[in-house]
This record gives C-alpha cells, structure tokens and sequence, in this order.
C-alpha cells in the first residue's frame, strides 16, 4: 500500500507499531529486492542454542523413567 502510494509512511507506521525509519528502509529493500527482503534472514535456520535432538530425547526418556523410591509424583510425564 505504501508502494503503491495508498497509504502513508507515517501511517503505515503506525498501523505496523514500527517507526518511519524502518518503514522506509522496509520498502527500499522490498522495491530493490521483492518480497523475499522482508523474510527474516535467519528463517530455516537452527538456533545457534538449540539443544541436539539426541540430548533432548534423552532427557525426554530420563523424565519418564521411574526410579524406585524416589519422591516424583504417581502420574506419568505425557
């Protein structure tokens, strides 16, 4: 809309909770790059913290597990 001259930048500001600043770079971006300049640049990516999927198994699988007398709650962990 605002490419298109059908809505202002202030506006458009307003309406995305976002300043001018940013609206004007969006859009410049956007005009020289097209949609895909407004896609995050770490979309697809695996966070550089995330625990490996073996280890968050495995933690998985310890939390279920029943260990004689300890003091955990009856009901299993879903």
């Amino acid at each position: 809309m605002v490419i298109a001259g059908k809505v202002t930048v202030a506006d458009a500001a307003l309406l995305l909770g976002i300043s001018e600043r940013t609206v004007r770079r969006l859009r410049a971006c956007f005009e020289s790059r097209g949609p895909a300049a407004l896609v995050h640049g770490n979309a697809g990516r695996r966070p550089s913290n995330a625990i490996d999927r073996a280890v968050a198994e495995r933690i998985v699988a310890l939390a279920k597990r029943r260990t004689p007398g300890s003091t955990t709650a009856t009901r299993p962990i879903s």
